[in-house]
């Protein structure tokens, strides 16, 4: 039990950081965020992340989708598709 409550304090401070992170970099307004909030889930935060990182890595848009598509559906969650 303890090891699952830690576990998810890890997750829910990465949660906040990432979700910070994302703000800065996209500079969403707070009522922007509490949308990203209410709507996304972990898997998709992740799937935000990565192609943020990507671009501003610079890699191009093309090369990430081909990479995405190697990866096949099972890379991608159903709530991804409509966001």
């Amino acid at each position: 039990m303890n090891q699952t409550l830690v576990m998810l304090k890890k997750e829910r401070d990465f949660v906040q950081k990432s979700l910070k992170f994302l703000q800065d970099v996209l500079k969403l307004s707070d009522k922007q965020l509490a949308v990203v909030k209410d709507h996304i889930d972990f898997k998709v935060l992740g799937e935000y992340l990565s192609y943020v990182c990507n671009r501003i890595k610079g890699v191009p848009e093309a090369a990430y989708e081909k990479e995405q598509a190697k990866a096949g559906p099972k890379g991608r969650s159903a709530n991804s598709d409509g966001q």
